[in-house]
């Protein structure tokens, strides 16, 4: 789903002619005990609460 969203701002992204937009998407790995939960470093920028979006 994040996949096919990101997929479709970069072909308006191209459409428009812009060469470097500003899409990314981040994926982290699952860390913890056997593979469950997300560190707090990767749960915060996952939702939205890292400093660089609270900078935009």
């Amino acid at each position: 789903m994040a996949f096919s969203f990101i997929s479709k701002l970069a072909v308006e992204a191209h459409k428009n002619r812009i060469r470097s937009s500003p899409i990314e998407l981040l994926i982290g790995p699952s860390i913890c005990y056997k593979g469950h939960g997300s560190s707090p470093e990767i749960f915060k920028v996952g939702a939205g609460m890292d400093q660089r979006s609270s900078s935009k």
